[in-house]
């Protein structure tokens, strides 16, 4: 196993620890390690998505499209009803 030894500014360090006493972790060490785990299927889904010729495509035709309108709180609970209606057949 190879061990390294890092320095964390103060504030992450009482992250680390918090997250530690309230039992998410053991310890630093499997903290650091479910970290390491989560960036490299980070690093491959990206990876596989950059590949996709489809995703490609499809985010250049994001890019080049018109910019997009602001959703208003007012619209979206408007838009939730609609749906919740549509598919539940009542109202909220």
């Amino acid at each position: 196993m190879s061990e390294f030894q890092i320095n964390l500014p103060d504030a992450i360090g009482e992250y680390v620890g918090a997250q530690i006493a309230a039992g998410r972790f053991a310890s630093p060490d499997q903290y650091v390690q479910a970290l390491v785990a989560a960036d490299q299927q980070h690093q491959k889904i990206t990876r596989e998505i950059s590949d996709d010729p489809h995703v490609a495509s499809l985010l250049e035709e994001g890019l080049a499209s018109e910019p997009g309108r602001h959703w208003s709180p007012e619209v979206l609970a408007e838009l939730k009803q609609k749906v919740t209606v549509q598919t539940m057949g009542k109202n909220p």
